[in-house]
């Protein structure tokens, strides 16, 4: 797919695959800074902040 996509857009792709991938931590304080913003813009029922 992204082969393709690059060739219909005439650039070249270079694809590279680590064997190490970091493990994604959310910042908690930014989490419930957020969380009011999202409910308000996808629904209060949409949005589950886990602890």
């Amino acid at each position: 797919m992204i082969d393709r996509t690059a060739k219909a857009n005439d650039v070249q792709t270079k694809i590279e695959i680590s064997a190490y991938a970091p493990v994604t931590l959310n910042d908690k304080t930014l989490t419930h800074l957020m969380a009011s913003s999202l409910k308000s813009v996808v629904g209060e029922n949409k949005v589950h902040v886990l602890e």
